[in-house]
């Protein structure tokens, strides 16, 4: 996936940091807008794993 970001006027630009990039062979499972540092903005939550178990020792 892309993150973009709003700007002012109302049109979205991508963001310069793609935070999960480095983890793009995990599967998106939810995504969540809530205030998580109780400044009054939401804030994105992304949920992401796998279903898949490594059993190799």
């Amino acid at each position: 996936g892309t993150l973009f970001t709003q700007l002012p006027n109302g049109t979205f630009r991508k963001a310069s940091s793609q935070p999960w990039s480095s983890h793009a062979d995990r599967e998106d499972l939810g995504a969540l807008f809530f205030d998580a540092d109780g400044d009054g903005d939401p804030d994105l939550f992304v949920a992401s794993g796998s279903n898949e178990v490594d059993l190799t020792p």
